[in-house]
């Protein structure tokens, strides 16, 4: 009877660890823009949660660890469940050519690119990662046709500008849509 009684709990203890872990498996790698996710991918806190991807667009989208950092990933879950935005701000990401989220970043204005109401970013990275240095406000004073850039650091009005990188993002909508900042001036 009694060690009847143990397998009962053994096996009872097995399936709650089981229907305790969460249903969905998670990435194994960080998806490409454009790459469909499975179902059993998508946690179900996705279908609740949506994340701004430029200005007037949101997706669904969850956080997921891979590899040991952390990643908010969207997509469209009226086309395939394709990925269309990805970013970071996890400190233990580093890009291809070293930069990592805190890092001081210096590069000629003409490379600084404005998604509009949104992000703006330093130039891309070796492997297609854009560093997030400021977000764009929108304007100012609207009779000037003024923008707000409002950057990580005083970059003031000289060349090259210098800031800090407080994230990193891949995005469906960069071509085409990503104006460079002399457009603004």
């Amino acid at each position: 009877m009694l060690r009847t009684l143990t397998m009962t709990h053994i096996a009872g203890l097995a399936l709650l660890l089981v229907l305790s872990q969460p249903m969905f498996a998670g990435l194994t790698h960080v998806p490409e823009i454009g790459e469909k996710l499975r179902t059993k991918n998508i946690p179900k806190s996705a279908s609740h949660n949506s994340c701004v991807t430029q200005a007037a667009q949101t997706y669904p989208c969850f956080d997921t660890l891979i590899s040991g950092v952390t990643y908010t990933i969207a997509f469209d879950d009226n086309n395939k469940n394709r990925v269309t935005y990805i970013s970071t701000s996890d400190p233990k990401f580093t890009t291809a050519d070293g930069y990592k989220v805190g890092d001081e970043i210096e590069f000629p204005r003409s490379q600084l690119q404005v998604s509009p109401y949104f992000e703006i970013y330093g130039p891309t990275t070796l492997d297609g990662w854009r560093p997030i240095v400021g977000l764009d406000l929108g304007p100012l004073e609207p009779e000037k046709n003024s923008a707000a850039i409002n950057l990580r650091g005083n970059t003031g009005t000289g060349d090259p500008i210098k800031t800090r990188i407080g994230g990193f993002s891949k995005a469906k909508y960069w071509l085409g849509c990503v104006f460079s900042i002399s457009c603004l001036l």
